[in-house]
């Protein structure tokens, strides 16, 4: 299944709906291929002023009970920007495994990488597989 940026539509997702969404595709055997828009942390933005549309884009999408969402993981969550669980951890807990090899990340918010080597990128294209179906093809070791 093709979804062109439409899972971050889904109304009052939070994170275990999210994930129950996508147990249901998983449990159809459904091979998912998604492009979404990254959440980016206030503090990303902040630093980032010249990335001006993604402010706008995470308030209008919270307020209307949509929900972007990291690409991946974060790390340790703040109290003063709480992110929902990223769409990786989403999608692996409803028992797809990523294919790193055809996911690809848009461009990266920051000009250069951070000291740490994170540089979150505005969106990513997803290549989703259930776990069963990818070690079944030998896809995963």
């Amino acid at each position: 299944m093709v979804v062109g940026n439409g899972f971050h539509e889904i109304r009052d997702q939070g994170d275990e709906a999210m994930v129950g969404v996508l147990q249901a595709y998983c449990g159809a055997g459904i091979v998912l291929l998604f492009t979404e828009e990254t959440a980016l942390s206030i503090q990303d933005q902040k630093n980032t002023a010249w990335n001006t549309y993604h402010p706008a884009f995470r308030y209008v999408h919270e307020k209307s009970g949509q929900g972007l969402r990291p690409a991946m993981d974060s790390g340790s969550p703040r109290d003063d920007d709480p992110m929902p669980m990223s769409w990786t951890e989403c999608a692996r807990r409803a028992g797809y495994c990523l294919l790193e090899a055809y996911t690809r990340r848009g461009r990266t918010i920051y000009p250069c990488p951070q000291s740490s080597g994170r540089n979150p990128s505005t969106s990513v294209v997803y290549f989703f597989v259930p776990e069963t179906l990818a070690e079944t093809l030998g896809l995963v070791s």
